[in-house]
């Protein structure tokens, strides 16, 4: 797969505790690529919504559309994590400058 070091769209990573593929140091490897974006990575725990269990993809599953979308819907709509949503900021970067010569 190859990135653009040049885009700079802001980034919101989700990362779920129990997703063997999405782990903290995965999400992290791809979001170091995005130099040139601000980027934070989000991550929430089952326990954080009061379920056993989420996974890679039950994210997208209907049953969590009171609980998960919310926090995505809004950060599409404002760019911002609202208040109250369910997990932790796990890390985050502001965009590199390009060096002047």
């Amino acid at each position: 797969m190859k990135f653009d070091p040049r885009t700079n769209a802001p980034i919101l990573a989700i990362g779920l505790d129990d997703d063997s593929h999405g782990t903290p140091a995965a999400l992290g490897r791809l979001l170091s690529y995005f130099t040139a974006s601000a980027w934070r990575h989000w991550h929430i725990a089952p326990e954080d919504i009061g379920v056993e269990a989420i996974g890679h993809f039950a994210f997208f599953h209907d049953r969590f559309k009171d609980s998960l979308w919310p926090l995505a819907l809004t950060w599409l709509r404002s760019g911002e994590i609202p208040a109250g949503s369910p997990g932790r900021l796990l890390t985050q970067a502001t965009p590199m400058k390009e060096h002047q010569c």
